[in-house]
């Protein structure tokens, strides 16, 4: 049952955007568990729909930051490589994943001032992953490093993209086409917004 509180921020959400009354029920039902749990993206309904839309059982996606995306995205894709920087949370989300063989998940710790997370995905080649999403630490840099590793047409994902400590990404990413996406998201007590680049062709 969603609190007064959750209630009262839905409605506020309706009132600001009618079209978020599709997700409701999702809504609802998502408040009673965990992301790892529902296997949901921690990400606005209408950003999962968009990457739902643009993902294939070919497509390869590296996460700075795990968690119910990795289980989504392992239930979905090719390939998942996910840089966390908890080493007991990465062994909870390799428990959740069960040994799936497309899910590689990376420790790396912040004893090196994050240098070793951020530059993790340097492993890969350059236009390697089809989905990049920024959702952990250090997250500009990591923006930096994720423009060069994504293909053209492929996605770069900022999560929590309108906090001002961020405003560096977009600054990096200023010629690529974008969307602000803000809405309901699963687990969230209030609005979500991510910010979805596509890499020029």
């Amino acid at each position: 049952m969603a609190s007064l509180r959750g209630l009262g921020y839905l409605a506020s959400q309706l009132a600001r955007s009618p079209r978020q009354l599709k997700h409701i029920a999702k809504w609802i039902r998502a408040r009673s568990g965990s992301p790892v749990e529902q296997r949901l993206p921690w990400l606005p309904f209408d950003v999962i729909n968009l990457l739902e839309a643009n993902v294939s059982p070919d497509s390869k996606v590296f996460e700075f930051g795990g968690g119910g995306s990795t289980m989504w995205f392992s239930d979905r894709v090719g390939t998942v490589v996910t840089v966390e920087h908890d080493p007991t949370w990465a062994q909870s989300l390799i428990a959740a994943t069960d040994g799936n063989p497309r899910t590689n998940i990376l420790v790396h710790d912040d004893s090196d001032g994050y240098a070793n997370y951020v530059e993790a995905i340097r492993a890969f080649p350059d236009e390697y992953f089809d989905v990049i999403v920024v959702d952990g630490r250090e997250r500009v840099r990591c923006t930096a490093e994720a423009a060069a590793k994504v293909r053209p047409g492929g996605l770069l994902l900022l999560d929590d993209s309108e906090r001002p400590r961020y405003a560096g990404a977009h600054n990096l990413l200023a010629g690529w086409p974008s969307q602000v996406i803000t809405g309901l998201a699963p687990f969230k007590p209030q609005a979500g917004t991510t910010t979805v680049w596509r890499r020029p062709e």
